[in-house]
Formats: structure tokens, C-alpha cells, sequence
């Protein structure tokens, strides 16, 4: 006979007893096989920087961490330790400045390769375990070999993930997030310390890419997922609770322990600093925010226009009225409605953590448009030390892509496990449908309704009204390009 798998009992599972919350396949060859495959196409991507004399420089490498990686390289190959570096600012220290990763343990290669091989082999090699690391998870939380691969290549391959490949601390640090997550599965899970040493391990890696906004983050969202893996919910301070709070004190603890080297010597380097002495205000914290006009690029690339050729003034509003922080921030239609259909059609109980701590990191990741940031600010003290919500771009995504897989694995299997829930799927399609067609009757109806509206917010936010028309006019060409509608359809007496 066939096990019951209704939705009643299934809702009503506790994470102990779910199905979908104990250990995946063992791991086989295929599986191994696939890992390399991530790691492979990270290298084919990249190819040119690593067997050509082209070389990366956007932004911060070519004039501070590339120029600092060949000066560690050449103290240390001379037998110095690099404690000052005399060609940066007039001089500036090294060891105490944690986001050159003098104690991150790759920099032994920088030290050891070629330098013009080792510093963009760095990249490459952070995007595999991104990648690897995320195929490993999902397996670990029940996915296929083909679900976990696509969540896995989702993520490594993301415009936000690979936008890192000119911030040195930040895509070392963000590598790490997905095994954070199995680290903390694993722990939680077991009856050993092991996996709890596996995990201060991974934080300590994390901790030395210093980039404490992703560390905080990725802390956070493990313990939070520790906890709801625990399953008590009352009494608060149940004995499974206060398990996961000590043992994440501990990390925490042996963490800084482990990382001693690096932490002194930044806290005497912080305390110099007007970050340290002071703490950033809410305001400086939150600049560098997701703007909402964003959310469209998720879905096509460019959509306002290239942000580093020719950029318009849409890519100024855009991107917070700075350079963009995220050269792309693409993820393309079909990994999205794959996370919709994981969360609504998917059976594995952790779909709802994800999906909830995926949509809280986004709010959380426009920053100062709402004011969720501005509570966050005051809730947690630590974030007066960080700067840049965007980047909670990152874990987005990590979440997204295992949606995802969760996803293709549902809409793969029997069409009745998923029609009984196809109304959680449907009420978003449909919203969206909705305003789609909402727009586009109202074109008829009205002409130049894209114009008009969007020509007065522009002037309104102090515009001239050539500017102001000029942007209206690429904003209606872009939505006749990509609306799935004909592009007479915004044109004046179209429908008469």
C-alpha cells in the first residue's frame, strides 16, 4: 500500500517527525561528478583571466586590493610580514586591516602562485564552493540530483553572486553562506560535537573574509533555522531552545578564539576609526539600499539601461544615487517561478522557513525605503558597524535558488501532489496578471499613460522637463520591448 501522504498529516508533522527534515541520499559518485561540473563551468567562465594575460580591475581591485595582494606576496616572499604598506594613502597598515585577508587562509596561494594566477583564481574558486556548497544543501535538505544542481547553479551563477567578483572580502565571505546552513543542519541534528567544530570552522572562515554584514547575517539566519529545526516553540526557554543558544554561544565564542589573530588587531584598528569610536548613524548604515525599480532588472538584464556603459539617468535613481553596488542584479523569470512553485507546491517542510526568511531579507535589503531597516538598526547594535543593505542581495538569492530546486522536483513529480495547492501559487500569478492587464486596458483607454505619471514623479524630484521627458520615453520603450504585449498597444489610438 501507498504511505499516507495527505495534507493534513503532513501539516500537522513536527520537524523531528517530517519526512522532508531528515538527511537526503547519501552522497555517491554522480553526486561528486556534479559538484566538479559547478566547479568547472565557474572555471570556463573565467577562463580568459586565468590562461590569458587579461586581468579583472573594476572598482576596488585595480587600485587597493589587486596592488595589496602583490604587496603581501612580495613582503612575505622576501621573509617580512607586511605590517605597514607605504604605497596606500600615504601609508596605512596591513596586518590590522582585516578586509586585505592577510590571515584568510587562500592567501597562502597568493603568496605561493603567481600572482597574475592566484588573485583571479580567487574569485573562481569562491563561486565553485558558492555553487557547491548550495548543491550540497540542497541534497542534505532532500532534493534530487537534478533540483539540487539547478538550485546550485542558480546561486553561482546569479547577477548579484557574481557581481562580487570585484569585492574581495564580500565574495569570500558570501562563499561560505550555504555551508553555514548545512554546517548548522548538521549540528543541530547530531549527537556529537563534530559538526558543531564543522560549524565554528565555517564562521571562522567567514569571520577572516571580513565582511561583517554577511556574517551577521548568515549568524542570524542559522540560529534562526537552528531553532526552528528545534521545533518548541512554548515554552520559549524549552530545553531544546536553550541546546541551540548555548551551542551557538559557544561557536560564537570559539569563533573569536580561533580568529584572535585577526580580531585584536582589528578592534585596536576599529577603535582609531570614526566607525568604531562612534558607530554609523541609521542614515549612513542604510545608504546603498535596493531601490524597488530594481526588482525589474531581477527579471531582465539592463532593463534601465547598461549601469557602466553609457548609463542613463534611470541607473542614477536606480542604484541609490551611487555607482552600482551589484553590476547586475539579474536572475531571470525562471528561477523565480520555480521558488513560487517550491513554496507552493513543494512538500518539504523547511520550504516555509526559507521562503519566510527569503522575503524578510529582502524587505530588510531596501534599507532606507522602508522602515523595517531603521527597527532592525535599533534592535540589533551591531549593524551601527556595517554598511550597505544591498548586499543582503547575496543570501536572497542562496534562498531563492534552493526554492528553486525545491521547485523543479515538485513540478516534476505526480500532478496530484501539487493541484491540491495550486491556489498558493495561483493568487501571486494571478495578482500579477492582473495588474499586467490593468496596465495594459488602461493604455488603450489612456494614451501615453507611462508617460504622463512617470514625467511628473521625475519632475517633482527636481528633473528638468526635457530630462524628465527624455526618461519617460526610454521607460515606455523598454516596457514595449519587454511587456509580453504588442508594442501598439501603448501607442495613442491603438484601440480606438
Amino acid at each position: 500500500m501507498r504511505p499516507n501522504t495527505s495534507l493534513n498529516s503532513h501539516a500537522k508533522a513536527d520537524p523531528a517527525s517530517d519526512p522532508s527534515a531528515k538527511v537526503g541520499e547519501p552522497l555517491d559518485r554522480v553526486d561528486l561528478a556534479l559538484a566538479a561540473i559547478l566547479a568547472l563551468v565557474s572555471l570556463a567562465l573565467f577562463w580568459k583571466v586565468i590562461f590569458t594575460p587579461s586581468m579583472l580591475f573594476f572598482r576596488d581591485i585595480s587600485n587597493y586590493t589587486y596592488p595589496c595582494a602583490r604587496f603581501i606576496q612580495q613582503m612575505c616572499r622576501h621573509g617580512e610580514l607586511p605590517y605597514w604598506n607605504p604605497y596606500l594613502n600615504c601609508g596605512q597598515p596591513l596586518l590590522e586591516n582585516p578586509n586585505l585577508l592577510f590571515f584568510y587562509p587562500y592567501t597562502l596561494f597568493i603568496i605561493l602562485l603567481p600572482i597574475v594566477f592566484a588573485y583571479p583564481l580567487f574569485y573562481v574558486v569562491h563561486f565553485a564552493l558558492a555553487g557547491i556548497g548550495t548543491f550540497l544543501l540542497a541534497r542534505r535538505w532532500g532534493q534530487s540530483r537534478q533540483a539540487a544542481f539547478f538550485a546550485g547553479f542558480v546561486f553561482a551563477f546569479s547577477g548579484p553572486l557574481l557581481s562580487l567578483g570585484n569585492l574581495y572580502n564580500h565574495a569570500a565571505c558570501a562563499a561560505w553562506m550555504p555551508w553555514a546552513l548545512l554546517a548548522t543542519d548538521r549540528a543541530v541534528q547530531g549527537r556529537t560535537a563534530r559538526p558543531w567544530i564543522l560549524l565554528t570552522l565555517v564562521f571562522s572562515l567567514q569571520f577572516l573574509a571580513a565582511e561583517p554584514f554577511t556574517l551577521i547575517t548568515t549568524f542570524i539566519l542559522c540560529l534562526a533555522y537552528a531553532l526552528y529545526l528545534a521545533g518548541t516553540r512554548r515554552p520559549l526557554m524549552s530545553r531544546s531552545n536553550l541546546r541551540v543558544l548555548a551551542g551557538f554561544t559557544l561557536v560564537g565564542c570559539l569563533m573569536l578564539a580561533l580568529c584572535a589573530v585577526q580580531f585584536l588587531p582589528s578592534i585596536e584598528f576599529l577603535s582609531s576609526s570614526y566607525r568604531g569610536a562612534q558607530g554609523l548613524r541609521s542614515g549612513e548604515t542604510s545608504n546603498w539600499s535596493l531601490h524597488p525599480l530594481l526588482l525589474m532588472e531581477m527579471l531582465v538584464p539592463d532593463f534601465y539601461g547598461p549601469a557602466l556603459i553609457s548609463p542613463t539617468s534611470w541607473n542614477a535613481i536606480a542604484d541609490d544615487g551611487s555607482a552600482p553596488y551589484f553590476i547586475s542584479v539579474f536572475m531571470g523569470f525562471v528561477p523565480l517561478f520555480f521558488a513560487l512553485a517550491g513554496w507552493a507546491f513543494g512538500r518539504a517542510r523547511r520550504r516555509n522557513f526559507v521562503a519566510g526568511a527569503a522575503i524578510l531579507i529582502l524587505l530588510l535589503a531596501f534599507g532606507h525605503f522602508t522602515p523595517l531597516f531603521s527597527l532592525a538598526y535599533l534592535l540589533v547594535p551591531l549593524l551601527s558597524l556595517v554598511r550597505f543593505p544591498v548586499k543582503l542581495l547575496v543570501p536572497f538569492v542562496m534562498l531563492v535558488a534552493i526554492l528553486a530546486g525545491w521547485g523543479l522536483d515538485a513540478l516534476r513529480g505526480e500532478a496530484a501532489c501539487w493541484q491540491a495547492r495550486r491556489s498558493r501559487a495561483l493568487l501571486p500569478l494571478g495578482f500579477l496578471l492582473g495588474c499586467c492587464l490593468l496596465i495594459w486596458t488602461a493604455a488603450c483607454v489612456v494614451p501615453n499613460l507611462a508617460l504622463r505619471p512617470t514625467e511628473w514623479a521625475l519632475l517633482r524630484k527636481g528633473s528638468s522637463a526635457n530630462e524628465a521627458s527624455q526618461m519617460a520615453q526610454f521607460l515606455e520603450g523598454m516596457l514595449r520591448l519587454y511587456l509580453p504585449e504588442s508594442p501598439a498597444s501603448f501607442s495613442p489610438g491603438s484601440c480606438s
